[in-house]
This record gives C-alpha cells, sequence and structure tokens, in this order.
C-alpha cells in the first residue's frame, strides 16, 4: 500500500540531526572548520615573521624543537579541555586533574616497581575518574560547569595535598624510561611533540567520524534540540569530562616526565593556559564549534609567544600582557564571526518573506 510517509521518528531525527544532515552538513563543517583554522594559521605564521625578525636566535632549528617540545604537554591538555568546550561547558580543574594523575600513578609505581608498563593507564584511569566526577556535577545534578569544575579543582587540589602531605616526587624517584622516551627524538622531531600529534589525530577522528563525536558537536551547538530529538545529552557530557579527565591524566605524566619531578603543584594554572589556547585556536566558548587541530594551533601560537618573547627579553608581565590582549582578540573576533554567521542565516529567510509579500 503507497502513501506519503509517516513522520520521522524521533530517534531517526537525532541521528540525522547528529550526523549534520549527511553530505551537505559534512561539507558545510569542513568549509566552517577550515575557515576557523585561517585566523589561527596566519597568526602563527605572522608571529613566527616578527620574532625571527626581532631575533636571529630565533628561527633555528634548535629554538623550533625547543618550542615543540615546550608545547607538547599543553598541546595534549588543550585537547582535553577542547573536548568540554565544544559541550558548551568548561573545565577549570583540569590543572588539578593533571596533577593529580601524574603524581598517583608515579606514587604507585614507586610502591610497586612492576606496574610501570601500565603507567599511562593509570594515570588515565585516575583522570577518567575524576573528570567523571566533574560530568556528574555538571550533566546530572545540574551545576554551572563554571562553579562545579572550579569547586572540583579546590577538592582535588586539596585530596593531593594531603595524601602528598607536602612530599615531592624527586626524578630519581621516576621511572628511567620515562625521562629518555620524554627527552628523546623521532625523526628529528621531540617524542612528546608526537605524543601530541598522535592524540590530536586519535582524538580528531572520534569527533569527526563517529556517532559519538557527531553528537558531542550536536549536544554543543544546541542542547534543547539535542534532548528534543532523543540524543542522551547527560551521558554524552558525561563521557566527554571522562574522556578528557583520562586524556589530562596522562599529559600529566608527560608533564612529569619533562620537567623531571612531580610537585603537589604542578599544572597549577594550566586550566587558564588550556581555555586560552582553545579559545586562540577558533574553538567556541558558547560550544558546538571548533577543532582538535585549532586547539593544537593555539597551544603552539601560545609557546610561540612564551618563547619569542623570552628571547626578546621581555619580563614576565609583559608576556601576561601579550597573551591576555590575545585572548581579548580571538573571543572578540569568535563573536564577530558568530554574529555574521548568524546574520547570513536570517536573510535567505527574510528574502523569502520579503518575496511572498
Amino acid at each position: 500500500m503507497s502513501g506519503a510517509p509517516g513522520p520521522t521518528p524521533p530517534r531517526a531525527r537525532a541521528a540525522a540531526s547528529a550526523d549534520g544532515g549527511g553530505a551537505v552538513g559534512s561539507a558545510g563543517r569542513i568549509l566552517g572548520t577550515t575557515a576557523r583554522l585561517a585566523g589561527p594559521i596566519v597568526s602563527l605564521v605572522a608571529l613566527v615573521i616578527v620574532f625571527s625578525l626581532a631575533g636571529r636566535h630565533f628561527a633555528t632549528v634548535g629554538n623550533a624543537q625547543s618550542i615543540l617540545f615546550t608545547g607538547a604537554v599543553l598541546a595534549v591538555a588543550v585537547v582535553a579541555q577542547g573536548l568540554v568546550v565544544v559541550t558548551r561547558n568548561l573545565d577549570l580543574s583540569i590543572g588539578a586533574v593533571m596533577a593529580s594523575g601524574g603524581y598517583f600513578s608515579i606514587l604507585l609505581y614507586i610502591h610497586v616497581p612492576g606496574v610501570g608498563p601500565f603507567l599511562f593507564p593509570l594515570a588515565a584511569a585516575i583522570g577518567a575518574a575524576l573528570g567523571a566526577v566533574n560530568g556528574v556535577a555538571v550533566a546530572y545534578l545540574r551545576i554551572p560547569s563554571l562553579v562545579a569544575t572550579l569547586g572540583t579543582m579546590s577538592i582535588f587540589r586539596g585530596l593531593l595535598y594531603a595524601s602528598a602531605g607536602g612530599r615531592d616526587l624527586d626524578t630519581d624517584q621516576l621511572p628511567g624510561w620515562l625521562l629518555s622516551f620524554v627527552s628523546s627524538t623521532i625523526a628529528g622531531v621531540p617524542a612528546l611533540a608526537v605524543v601530541a600529534i598522535v592524540v590530536a589525530l586519535a582524538v580528531g577522528l572520534l569527533l569527526r567520524q563517529t556517532q559519538f563525536g557527531r553528537s558531542v558537536f550536536a549536544v554543543g551547538s544546541n542542547p534543547g534540540a539535542a534532548i528534543f530529538y532523543g540524543l542522551p545529552l547527560r551521558q554524552i557530557v558525561l563521557k566527554t569530562y571522562a574522556l578528557g579527565g583520562a586524556i589530562a591524566g596522562i599529559a600529566g605524566v608527560l608533564l612529569a616526565g619533562e620537567v623531571g619531578t612531580v610537585t603537589v603543584d604542578m599544572a597549577n594554572g594550566w586550566e587558564l593556559e588550556t581555555l586560552a589556547a582553545a579559545v586562540i585556536g577558533g574553538m567556541s566558548l558558547l560550544g558546538g564549534s571548533g577543532s582538535v587541530a585549532g586547539a593544537v594551533l593555539g597551544a603552539l601560537i601560545l609557546t610561540v609567544i612564551d618563547n619569542g618573547l623570552i628571547q626578546a627579553g621581555a619580563s614576565g608581565d609583559w608576556q601576561n600582557f601579550v597573551k591576555g590582549f590575545v585572548i581579548v582578540l580571538a573571543v572578540g573576533l569568535d563573536v564577530l564571526w558568530r554574529r555574521r554567521r548568524s546574520s547570513r542565516m536570517r536573510l535567505p529567510g527574510r528574502r523569502r518573506e520579503a518575496g511572498a509579500t
């Protein structure tokens, strides 16, 4: 029996919504991502040119390796932060999660050396557990992410202080293989940078090529519509926080290997660094847009700024001023971009209404 097709079930509409409308949606996402990456790429090139002209030691192979080495762990942490930002949330506890993952996993290794090969999975598990706490607070208790993660930042850091008793872990207590790996290079590229690239590629593929990843963007774009179309918003936000926490835990171990010690204050202030890098890289604090590549570019831009200003002899105050200015500029440009996009989307509808009259 033939006839008009019935209404589309909510679950089917949810799948279509999360998928972005098939080929057209995918093409739109690709074009949008490319447009948002243009700004960070141009900014990075401009910074490299300026600092190269300002100091003769900036444009050297050794300094390029130093920038990649220094910025690699920040890039991994920004990927973790970016996952949460896409869902229209924040994670101000990411520094505490990094410190907890790095400290407790290495502390366990000191007492039980046999767990050495599982150091990164242990750190990821610790980070995922702490991230899940954030996810429950935000998704199920409905506490605003800014307030919830500000609170858990103090809780996680306080638990770390109490457990450690103010005791730091020295270089000779860290696994030798970790220190050797972190200081090594692969085809001339710092091993830390290679790890950052692998993490970024894996998370980028997860967000762009899986149903879960598309649902993350759908939730960030319009939470109300996501719920209406049947997407499990709370579960998605919880999983995103847990995954971000796992990546932050891994970043904590990498940071411990980079600095050669583990302190209870490790990664203090990284919550603002990661948010800054995400925004500079084109991620919107309003959620639903941005890319992992952009987040990594943002981390690289911040690292280049620090490196260039240090070589130019600028004080720490000037470094903070420049980074603050860049952050405000990036947020302002994001607001302008969204307004222009909204205007363009409303314009066809207005034209149709004018034509009808």
